[in-house]
């Protein structure tokens, strides 16, 4: 058992070290005429020389340690009130140090691990850093008053903030992209992520933080209560929380003008990476609740949205049917996991052509590049533009349409249901967790007859740790062979899912070289995942070319890859030379696509083409009459093709981010209050529309 002494002493460190970082910090402050900016520079210039003053403080405060405890023993016999006073500061005090230290993790995180460029970037950005800490500080003082234990709610609360701070971290490394609050929304598919990011965690230092946390849980309760009445604690409560909630929408309460006074906090909604560096994590993340995932467009009402439902309605929307075609033709789209040219990067060498299959097809058919509105993850967003004919560019940056906005509807009106009207069995199939993305309730809101996952596939085989592509081809055609109707069949592969780590194939056929050994071993995994999709693309091909039924693939991937962490393999082998992949646009999106059918049908140069046009551009190819909606989809391709958040591109496949037309802006304006109508609002268009 530790005895009272031992305990004591555990405090005096305690509270000894936190005076003496507050007696250096308060010192300099006087020093520097009050600035609080000149002294966090003074820190972060001179860090060795803060750190030795306050250990020099600390040892002399410990010299009087004796002293220290005499001193508390009479004020507790004497003047016991001083107790009081005396826990209320200790409280606050230990709150206020775990919340700088966890600020200061959150930034280093944000900067990757870089320590210097931390520093770095709290002493030119002090303000802000303090601004942060503060809500910090707000949330510990919450959970202490919800707790009533000082030490365990401060670890709770440390160790959840760290842990939201780490995985920030990771996705900001991998995908390039920060942690929005409706990642969270995923928070009930932890289970299938986990299998896909497991290799880049370290189980060491997992293990390590585990026993650190257990070790400090096991000795509190060897350490005096701070208690404080529960009158106080409820009082505390509702002011914490009231400033939560201001801290959190800020624009609209009573601390807007607090923030203000930062004099650097800036919230850039359009770009959320130069948002998160600029105002670190904290002001980033919370700036992402304030918003719903579609705002509403200004004028929206029912007349307005029937008068721009009408006038596309009148357009004429029938193209003539291909001749010779009895039966509509089936009409297949393919999104291929992380499908990408890999034999784009410069100074790499590859022993064979990887996707040489895909190659020969887009020589023969119509072909081109999907412009993907993700990078390295957010599948379902790509997937959403291509089966919907709606286009993320109107969503708020980071936002998960099939969570944030399908989930909520009982019906949303989409290719699937308008071939539907036309006679086509609709069918998804996805060789993974039905659950992932809620894809099985997003599914049953399109309309879709039927959803083939991982356990109701009759072809299952695996290639790696996923099922394969060739499994996924062998499914299609089961499906087609056996079903008389004409089918419209989404397809979702997911077996070139990262990480591309060694031996994950029995064998990678494609020998790769030019960059170090790690990297040329990622890139042959890579590689060998593509290969194996040409291939089952082939399969595919060939079967089609047997079967008596008209039928159009439609083949593309989904995004480009995660070639590891922090874009390291592109950096090395020098694609784009780039930290920023929204600087170079086209070179980070866009991936290869593919229409191919196994009846005659006149070739096309689809250059650069986002996924909300692939469905109205089939149907113009195969000679369906086009909904409504589509016509408006077919005058807004032909003046941008090319249609995301950070890049817009013209009919001459030219960039008009910064200089659209008079036309096109007025397209998009339609384009927006048609889709937030049959999004969000009340669907006035959807019978004039679908």
């Amino acid at each position: 058992m530790i005895n009272q002494k031992l305990i004591n002493t555990f405090l005096m460190v305690i509270f000894n070290g936190m005076v003496a970082l507050i007696a250096v910090v308060l010192f300099q402050y006087a020093s520097f005429s009050l600035n609080i900016d000149f002294i966090i520079n003074w820190m972060a210039e001179n860090t060795k020389k803060f750190a030795i003053s306050v250990f020099f403080v600390f040892i002399v405060l410990l010299l009087t340690a004796k002293f220290q405890f005499r001193v508390f023993e009479k004020f507790k016999k004497s003047y016991p009130w001083c107790l009081t006073l005396f826990k209320y500061m200790y409280i606050f005090l230990l709150s206020g140090f775990m919340a700088s230290i966890t600020s200061y993790y959150l930034v280093y995180f944000q900067l990757l691990k870089d320590p210097v460029s931390t520093i770095g970037w709290i002493g030119g950005n002090t303000r802000i850093f303090f601004a942060g800490m503060l809500f910090l500080y707000f949330i510990f003082l919450l959970v202490f008053s919800l707790l009533g234990n000082i030490y365990i709610s401060s670890i709770l609360t440390a160790v959840i903030i760290l842990l939201i701070g780490f995985v920030h971290y990771n996705k900001l490394n991998l995908r390039v992209e920060p942690l929005y609050p409706s990642d969270f929304s995923q928070i009930t598919q932890i289970k299938d992520v986990i299998p896909m990011v497991k290799d880049y965690l370290s189980i060491k230092k997992a293990i390590i933080i585990v026993l650190l946390v257990g070790t400090l849980l096991y000795l509190i309760k060897f350490l005096p209560k701070v208690k404080i009445p529960i009158w106080i604690r409820t009082i505390m409560l509702i002011l914490m929380a009231g400033m939560i909630y201001s801290y959190t929408f800020f624009p609209a309460t009573f601390m807007k003008n607090f923030i203000e006074k930062t004099g650097t906090v800036t919230i850039i909604k359009w770009d959320q990476l130069k948002n998160y560096n600029k105002n670190g994590f904290v002001f980033g993340f919370i700036s992402n609740l304030q918003n719903d995932a579609f705002d509403e467009p200004n004028g929206y009402s029912k007349q307005q949205v029937i008068a721009i439902a009408n006038k596309y309605k009148e357009m004429m929307g029938t193209r003539p049917q291909v001749k010779g075609q009895s039966k509509k033709p089936n009409i297949v789209y393919i999104m291929s996991e992380a499908f990408w040219d890999p034999t784009k990067l410069p100074n790499v060498h590859f022993s064979e052509d990887p996707m040489k299959n895909l190659r020969n097809l887009m020589q023969k058919y119509s072909s081109g590049s999907n412009l993907s509105p993700a990078f390295g993850g957010a599948t379902a967003n790509v997937e959403f533009e291509a089966v919907t004919g709606y286009s993320n560019y109107f969503l708020r940056v980071g936002s998960l349409p099939y969570q944030d906005l399908i989930d909520r509807k009982k019906f949303i009106p989409t290719m699937v249901s308008d071939l539907e009207k036309k006679g086509y069995q609709t069918l998804a199939i996805h060789p993974y967790n039905k659950v992932f993305y809620k894809r099985d309730r997003v599914y049953k809101t399109f309309g879709i007859d039927q959803f083939l996952d991982m356990s109701t596939m009759k072809n299952q085989e695996k290639s790696g740790p996923y099922i394969s592509d060739e499994s996924l081809s062998k499914e299609i055609m089961e499906q087609l062979k056996n079903n008389n109707k004409s089918m419209f069949i989404h397809a979702v592969s997911v077996q070139n899912h990262f990480p591309y780590l060694p031996k994950r194939y029995e064998k990678n056929t494609i020998k790769v070289s030019g960059l170090s050994d790690q990297s040329n071993q990622a890139l042959e995994v890579y590689a060998e995942g593509i290969r194996q999709a040409d291939a089952a693309l082939q399969l595919l091909v060939d079967n089609l070319e047997q079967l008596d039924e008209p039928t159009v693939v439609v083949f593309w991937g989904d995004h480009m890859p995660i070639l590891g962490q922090d874009l390291a393999i592109y950096k090395e082998a020098n694609y784009a030379n780039t930290k920023d992949k929204n600087s170079y646009g086209k070179q980070y999106s866009e991936t290869p696509l593919l229409i191919y059918s196994n009846y005659p049908l006149e070739k096309q140069e689809l250059h650069s083409l986002s996924p909300n046009y692939f469905g109205p551009t089939v149907y113009n190819m195969i000679g369906l009459k086009n909904p409504p909606f589509y016509n408006l989809l077919d005058l807004l391709k032909e003046e941008i093709p090319g249609l995301k958040v950070t890049l817009q591109i013209d009919g001459n496949q030219k960039s008009v981010t910064s200089h659209l037309t008079k036309r096109q802006k007025q397209l998009l304006k339609d384009y927006e209050m048609l889709e937030y109508d049959l999004l969000v609002g009340k669907q006035y268009s959807k019978e004039i529309l679908f």
